[in-house]
């Protein structure tokens, strides 16, 4: 018998973090008020550490999103002020500091009482008052620095003061210590001296709250990857030193453990690495982390005991794709590019920006960086540009273009329709495209 809608809705407050969050996504943040107003505050810390941090590009440090926030408050907001604050009053205050602080700033009402001095923050209340975009609440004056999400931030501020007044009082003290460290009389725009301290603590936290749970910051992740790609090609047995979390993404009844490397791996994946230009999900990162291992056992030393321990495998599977892969396309591709000659002058000095650009990175071992001058080799031949483009990526995946199966190769492929590299069989289809490149692109 289906499961009644109800139903599914009493599960929620047992549901893993990811869990919630992949549907919230599906549903979109604002449909799911019904779902917000039955998590717990621990779960909506989750979600938040979660959503509230990107980077400015795959395998960068996260940045907290100020205006994301403003997107959640306004969906809890939409399933009942009381409850926004109920949920938001038990988070670490400083995520509220850091999600309101970019768009009000917070003043004592004594301050602007009739009997004090004139001052140069006059200005700034006058200009807000002016606007109505105000709020004086518990002898606090609350100014809209933008009309964002003000609608949202009112009902949730008089809720938060009502119901659970010293969150509202630590909340507004720390908004009003940021504001009083300096202003422009006639801005309201440029974040105030502090806030870039407030958001470092409030990463630190999150970091600290992430590690426990066996997630890796970017940084470590990028430098097990670049690590892996330089591993010998005989690895030790022996992984000394190598420290393998448990995650929380999957937990287990039965006490096994064995899973735990492999989830580890494909954190290091979403955390450190890019596919196709953008970061994995983790779907992706686990089949990634599957076809990588898979290529690591099937091209390891005969002199070596195959290990069982998933970590070596994808190490070596990975110095693979680096080596054979994406290394090998930028040397194949600099070989191709010094026959091609173009009686297009501004065609020929792209052709020529990219070698320059591409050996460089070759010789740096990064040539996925390479990626913007790639792309004038769309005007060549676009599925072969598209190919070569999968095949520099971080972490490399084959097009329909580039499959070791027989037959003529499709005039068309879809880059969102990609395989990972998985095998000796794929590798060998590698080398048979790349050795036909300059017929490619030259016909």
């Amino acid at each position: 018998m289906a499961e009644h809608p109800n139903d599914a809705l009493v599960r929620v407050p047992t549901l893993a973090a990811e869990v919630l969050l992949g549907v919230i996504v599906e549903r979109g943040l604002h449909n799911s008020g019904e779902l917000l107003a039955l998590v717990t505050p621990a779960q909506l810390s989750a979600l938040f550490d979660l959503d509230l941090w990107k980077p400015s590009r795959p395998g960068e440090e996260e940045q907290f999103d100020a205006g994301r926030f403003c997107d959640w408050l306004g969906a809890l907001v939409d399933a009942g002020p009381a409850i926004a604050a109920a949920r938001l009053a038990a988070v670490d205050p400083a995520l509220l500091v850091a999600g309101l602080s970019p768009h009000v700033v917070v003043f004592d009402a004594a301050v602007f009482s009739p009997a004090g001095e004139p001052s140069g923050a006059d200005a700034v209340l006058n200009h807000g008052r002016e606007r109505g975009l105000h709020l004086e609440l518990s002898g606090y004056i609350v100014i809209a620095r933008d009309g964002d999400a003000w609608e949202s931030i009112v009902p949730f501020l008089i809720a938060l003061d009502e119901q659970h007044h010293d969150a509202f009082d630590r909340v507004m003290r720390a908004c009003r210590a940021l504001s009083n460290s300096g202003f422009e009389l006639d801005g309201l725009d440029d974040l105030l001296p502090g806030t870039e301290q407030t958001r470092f603590d409030l990463s630190v936290s999150r970091d600290q709250r992430r590690q426990r749970l066996g997630y890796v910051a970017p940084l470590e992740a990028r430098a097990f990857l670049e690590a892996a790609r330089r591993v010998p090609d005989r690895p030790p047995r022996s992984q000394e030193g190598f420290r393998q979390p448990s995650l929380a993404l999957v937990r287990h009844s039965d006490g096994d453990r064995s899973v735990e490397p492999v989830l580890f791996l494909a954190n290091v994946l979403v955390s450190g690495c890019s596919v196709q230009r953008r970061s994995f999900t983790l779907r992706e990162a686990l089949d990634a982390v599957s076809a990588t291992c898979n290529l690591g056992r099937e091209c390891w030393s005969p002199d070596h005991a195959v290990p069982s321990d998933p970590v070596p495998l994808f190490q070596a599977g990975w110095r693979v794709l680096h080596r054979d892969v994406a290394m090998a396309a930028a040397a194949r591709l600099l070989e191709a590019l010094a026959s091609i000659r173009s009686s297009d002058q501004d065609l020929q000095i792209e052709l020529h920006a990219l070698r320059r650009e591409l050996e460089r990175q070759r010789r740096a071992g990064t040539p996925w960086r390479s990626h913007n001058r790639l792309d004038v080799l769309a005007q060549l031949d676009l599925p072969t540009w598209a190919a070569l483009a999968a095949l520099f990526d971080e972490c490399p995946v084959l097009l329909a273009n580039v499959q070791p199966s027989a037959g003529p190769r499709p005039h068309t492929v879809d880059p969102s329709k990609f395989q990972f590299v998985s095998g000796v069989e794929h590798i060998a289809a590698v080398d048979r495209f790349l050795a036909s490149l300059t017929d490619l692109l030259t016909r």
